[in-house]
């Protein structure tokens, strides 16, 4: 070999040499780092379990096809009886196949409730989650007692199968006592009791809504509402209507809105079936799962409703653009009043008899600021309107 020759090989081995140093040093480089940033990963993220398990329909004993589960933590519902590290978990969801099985492959461990649901099926959790802040933890543990659960360890599988049961229904119709029906309006069925939860109204809070379902009112009158878990309902219909202009103006504070009364007439009612005005009255719909219980109407009593028309006045004068709010005795204040127009004259319709107590506060609505004082008046209704309700509110010069 010349001398040319073996120089020329002496440095491609050397180059060689110099290119699988630097491949060994960025090798050793990408290991360390890889080490470092995994060494860096909380464990919650590095040790999982995981869930599996199968979803079966009570009905049939079928699987239950492209069904949602989803394991929510336990620490969503009772937050203070878990551990810190536990309270930040997230809900997680999957779909059954075909054979009803499902799986979550990477799962944090904790405590997990597994919640099943499909159309047409009850879910109870739905139930309770309406309903949690009325009661107390203990009382909320118990409550879940009942629900399936599952605890997710590291590196393990867990297996949880679950069953769903057919939820009830509720068949109907409305009708108006003097003819017809009332479309584009909803029925809704508010649950009174349950197995699970007992008397609800005995846990009721303030600001607390109860658990309802609801369906609107087909034009022939009729209504179904599905999806309701075992338990006893209360059925209504809620009337109401009022016309107004709303005339945006400028104020000390803003922009103001002011109602002007496109014509005499409001109306607030609820019906409860069978035709009752008084929830004392309503009669209760018993359901079970899988129950369709049908021919639970409703009859509007328009022949037992009447009106009270009348006049604000002072000192003679009408009194236009007044708020007028009425109570029947024994009950709460209606939502929404009347307002009287350029004649001062209001209604209310929709009227179960009884005692009314009638109030006028004009200072609320009345441009002029003319009338200052607050009128007061006890209307009793039999069996007929009346027509010539009359209630006084105070001049400001008196």
């Amino acid at each position: 070999m010349s001398g040319a020759n073996a120089e020329r090989v002496g440095y491609n081995l050397g180059r060689g040499y110099e290119v699988m140093s630097r491949l060994f040093c960025s090798f050793a480089a990408f290991w360390l780092g890889t080490t470092v940033m995994t060494a860096q990963i909380p464990n919650a993220t590095k040790e999982v379990g995981s869930v599996e398990g199968h979803l079966t329909c009570s009905d049939g004993n079928v699987p239950a096809r492209k069904a949602t589960v989803s394991l929510i933590p336990l620490s969503v519902f009772v937050p203070r009886s878990q551990s810190p590290q536990y309270r930040a978990l997230k809900p997680l969801e999957a779909i059954t196949d075909f054979d009803g099985y499902y799986a979550f492959p990477a799962v944090p461990p904790g405590d997990y409730i597994v919640d099943a649901r499909s159309p047409g099926y009850a879910n109870d959790l739905d139930l309770i989650r309406v309903v949690f802040d009325r009661f107390t933890d203990e009382q909320k543990s118990k409550l879940l007692s009942g629900f399936p659960k599952i605890t997710v360890k590291s590196f393990v599988t867990a297996r949880k199968d679950v069953t769903i049961h057919r939820a009830g229904a509720i068949t109907g119709k409305v009708s108006v006592d003097t003819g017809g029906t009332v479309a584009q309006l909803n029925v809704e069925a508010t649950l009174v009791s349950s197995p699970i939860l007992g008397d609800v109204d005995a846990h009721e809070k303030p600001n607390i809504p109860p658990f309802s379902r609801r369906s609107p009112i087909g034009d022939r009158g009729e209504f179904r509402i599905a999806g309701l878990p075992a338990g006893s309902y209360r059925l209504s219909v809620r009337l109401a209507e009022a016309y107004f202009d709303a005339l945006p103006s400028a104020g000390p504070n803003g922009i103001e809105v002011k109602l002007r009364p496109q014509r005499v007439g409001t109306a607030e009612l609820t019906v409860y079936a069978p035709s009752a005005t008084e929830i004392s009255d309503a009669k209760l719909v018993e359901v079970r799962d899988g129950d369709e219980v049908s021919d639970s109407n409703i009859s509007i009593p328009m022949g037992r409703l009447h009106s009270i028309t009348g006049t604000v006045v002072s000192s003679g004068r009408a009194v236009p653009g007044a708020e007028v709010s009425i109570q029947r005795e024994g009950n709460e204040v209606q939502p929404s009043g009347a307002l009287s127009d350029e004649n001062g004259s209001f209604r209310f319709d929709l009227l179960p008899g009884g005692s009314y107590i009638l109030v006028a506060t004009p200072s609320r609505i009345s441009d002029s600021g003319d009338w200052t004082g607050v009128g007061r008046t006890t209307i009793l209704i039999n069996d007929r309107d009346v027509a010539d309700a009359v209630i006084q509110v105070t001049d400001k010069d008196k």
